[in-house]
């Protein structure tokens, strides 16, 4: 059964990124007055001269999938921002991300433009992106503030996160020692005696988790 975070309660359709970007340049192209000739001319005097009125028809129709470099094309020709045409409406359904993963439209569509990371996703790496490609345009006054906030605090989140792993891997490898330990000296025959100075010499390694609180 495919993962669904956002779920609304009731069975979804799901449909891939590429039905959505064919119904999202049909909707838009009708919504412009434009038939499909007129966005194959359009799209040719911007230099895209591969997207002919055949090959459009095929995109909308379902029978051909759109490349990167086109889509681009397709976003400068219909006059919309290129990630416009990966967001799903509210009436479009579950976006199908991986054979596994499906997400509602508006969880989908904060998703894509860098406003909320999916439970698949490192929170921590999410939002430092997130936060590092909305500064890369200059801001001023209290915006830019925000933004060099946002980029501090997920920049933080994201070493607090590689330092929490670290730890967890260093204690995992002290536990697999212990056990390790305990097994050769069950083998060996040791005192019960022996056992305890084994365990407390171990123990004297694990570091000793930082109080966050302090």
């Amino acid at each position: 059964m495919a993962d669904r975070p956002g779920a609304r309660g009731r069975q979804a359709a799901m449909n891939r990124a590429s039905d959505l970007i064919a119904a999202t340049i049909k909707r838009l192209r009708a919504a412009r007055g434009m038939t499909v000739k007129d966005l194959a001319a359009r799209c040719e005097q911007l230099g895209g001269v591969e997207l002919t009125a055949n090959v459009l028809t095929n995109v909308e129709v379902r029978r051909r999938d759109v490349g990167v470099e086109e889509l681009l094309i397709l976003a400068l020709a219909l006059d919309v921002p290129p990630f416009y045409l990966l967001t799903p409406p509210p009436d479009f359904g579950d976006l199908q991300v991986t054979s596994t993963v499906a997400v509602a439209p508006e969880i989908a569509g904060r998703w894509i433009v860098g406003r909320q990371p999916l439970p698949q996703s490192s929170p921590g790496l999410y939002e430092a992106a997130a936060a590092e490609h909305s500064g890369s345009v200059p801001a001023t006054g209290d915006a830019g503030a925000v933004v060099a906030l946002q980029r501090q605090a997920a920049g933080l989140l994201a070493q607090y996160e590689d330092e929490a792993q670290a730890f967890i891997t260093n204690v995992r490898g002290q536990v697999r020692s212990l056990v390790d330990g305990l097994q050769q000296s069950v083998r060996e025959g040791m005192s019960p005696e022996e056992i305890q100075q084994v365990l407390a010499s171990v123990r004297s390694q694990v570091p000793e988790p930082t109080d966050v609180d302090a």
